[in-house]
């Protein structure tokens, strides 16, 4: 058996941030809006941070440290990021990051999230086929440190002849304690490719791809205290094709397209590549 040994005044430091209070709504206590998102894939990530005051204007001068480290404003993304090479944030599953914003001689932002294990779709398989019209169960691996996870369906964009189509995702939230969902069979009134991706996130319970095509305007503090607007460590599953058509036995193969890159309001996050005027809409 082994010797557990104890100092005093130890044991309280090595503890560490208290990761209870994660997913915590706080009503704000300042004027201004800050955006945290850390973003794992897979061995990498990125963080981008905006910082807002009361009147909507971007502040550029502010200290954001994550773990101690500080992030460098980029004028280009209009965010404090990661990119400069003396920034070295670790995207390890269950990495906890401690946020603080400072302006002036104040600090004016606090949270703490972590990121989420790699969440995968273990059912249906990549390429598989569905019949048209009919509800899909979805299989999740099991995910740690997330205070939800959501699966994304996105609706065909293009048909079997090359027409373009009006493209939809859907967000479904995976309830706790499951590993499972099913989607309405409403969601599948088409035929041709959909697109399966499974998200994590730790601090919301919401889905952050959709806040990002809605145009999310926080009024509230989701999970960082001080301000309003957001922190969250987000992991994004890899995406997978769904082919859905009238007969079971008739797979549609893929067309090939053209693609496009759309950008995710202020934080340009990786996205799938695809055209058509889209909308979006919460389950």
């Amino acid at each position: 058996m082994g010797i557990q040994v104890s100092a005093p005044g130890c044991d309280q430091k090595d503890k560490g941030p208290d990761t209870s209070v994660i997913g915590t709504i706080y009503d704000p206590t300042n004027e201004y809006q800050v955006v945290a998102v850390i973003t794992g894939l897979g061995f990498f990530g990125c963080a981008q941070v905006t910082v807002e005051d009361g009147a909507g204007n971007l502040v550029t001068d502010a200290t954001v440290e994550v773990n101690n480290l500080a992030l460098v404003y980029d004028g280009v993304a209009d965010a404090y990021t990661d990119e400069d090479e003396s920034v070295q944030l670790d995207y390890d599953e269950g990495e906890v990051y401690e946020l603080t914003v400072t302006i002036g001689n104040q600090i004016i932002a606090e949270g703490i999230a972590r990121m989420p294990t790699s969440p995968t779709i273990i059912s249906p398989v990549d390429s598989a086929t569905h019949l048209l019209n009919q509800a899909l169960t979805v299989k999740t691996n099991a995910v740690k440190y997330a205070t939800s996870v959501h699966v994304l369906v996105e609706t065909p964009y293009i048909d079997a002849a090359g027409n373009w189509l009006d493209d939809t995702t859907y967000a479904f939230l995976v309830p706790s304690g499951s590993q499972e969902v099913t989607i309405p069979a409403w969601v599948f009134d088409v035929t041709g490719k959909y697109t399966l991706e499974v998200e994590a996130i730790s601090g919301m319970t919401e889905s952050f791809t959709m806040l990002q095509e809605t145009g999310f305007e926080p009024d509230m503090g989701y999970n960082i205290r001080g301000p309003k607007g957001l922190f969250i460590a987000y992991a994004i599953g890899e995406t997978q094709a769904l082919f859905i058509t009238s007969t079971i036995s008739k797979a549609l193969p893929e067309a090939t397209v053209p693609t496009r890159v759309s950008q995710l309001g202020p934080l340009a996050l990786p996205e799938k590549r695809r055209r058509g005027q889209r909308s979006v809409s919460w389950r």
